[in-house]
């Protein structure tokens, strides 16, 4: 019997995630036997690896950004691990992200949390630690 063909297509909204989801979507699709995924390759085009293909443009000066909120509940998570590690974790504007002896938070997927801004007129801020 000839296998269906299902396409997996994917925006990159949350980019930290985009790989992950694609593998559960693969994972999905041929647990039936009458279908095949169709995920782009793993190295496309381009000499980079796919991950860093799609990833690279989203870099800044940072790293790349994971969009997050003050008081969202994964940004308040790090800074409840941080307060255990007797550091304080805040939200900073991103001029002020690297002054004196702040540092910019990354989650374990190296990712950094960008609030950004609602307004054009004011920065985006980065969630950064510092000792108390």
């Amino acid at each position: 019997m000839q296998k269906a063909i299902v396409f997996v297509s994917s925006t990159i909204q949350e980019p930290e995630n985009f790989v992950q989801e694609r593998l559960k979507a693969k994972t999905v699709i041929e647990a039936f036997p009458c279908f095949e995924s169709w995920i782009f390759e793993k190295e496309g085009a381009s000499s980079e690896a796919l991950e860093a293909s799609y990833l690279g443009p989203l870099r800044d000066a940072f790293g790349v950004p994971k969009p997050s909120q003050p008081g969202e509940q994964r940004s308040v998570q790090v800074q409840e691990l941080l307060r255990g590690m007797h550091h304080i974790g805040e939200w900073r504007h991103e001029s002020d992200a690297t002054h004196g002896n702040q540092q910019v938070v990354y989650d374990d997927d190296g990712y950094y949390f960008r609030a950004k801004a609602n307004d054009r007129r004011f920065p985006d801020q980065i969630l950064v630690m510092r000792n108390p």
